[in-house]
């Protein structure tokens, strides 16, 4: 097994960091993997000012001497993942209290409710794209 937790974000050329990973491992061996998501994070408390182009168009935040992140959209990241040869077993939406765009609004909770609270604002249509990460398992 392999966890590459928020990796892709900060490489220059991800495809080929899941090319490589998937040479490492045994056919078949699970891989769990997460990337920042574009409409949460743009909203969460440690975003960099001044980067709202980024939301508007391609998803990479660039704050000289701050930051260098690409986000990802559902699509993009499950594009990203099959192109290097992956099989998308899972792919969910996470992250929007847990340093998320409601992570001042929900206040500090055990990992229950924090679940449970996940899965209620998941489950809300005009909510739901606003996650902070994205998690796959692929094989």
């Amino acid at each position: 097994v392999a966890i590459a937790a928020e990796l892709l974000c900060y490489v220059e050329d991800p495809g080929a960091v899941l090319t490589g990973i998937r040479r490492l491992l045994r056919p078949g061996a699970p891989f769990c993997v997460s990337v920042e998501a574009r409409w949460g994070w743009a909203m969460a408390e440690d975003v960099p000012v001044g980067q709202i182009e980024a939301l508007l168009t391609d998803g990479v935040v660039d704050a000289p001497g701050d930051r260098f992140v690409t986000t990802y959209t559902d699509a993009s990241f499950r594009g990203l993942l099959e192109g290097a040869g992956w099989a998308v077993e899972l792919l969910k939406r996470t992250h929007y209290a847990s340093s998320g765009p409601f992570e001042r609004l929900a206040g500090e909770l055990d990992a229950a409710a924090l679940f449970v609270l996940e899965d209620r604002i998941r489950s809300i249509v005009e909510l739901t794209h606003l996650n902070r990460a994205l998690v796959a398992i692929v094989r």
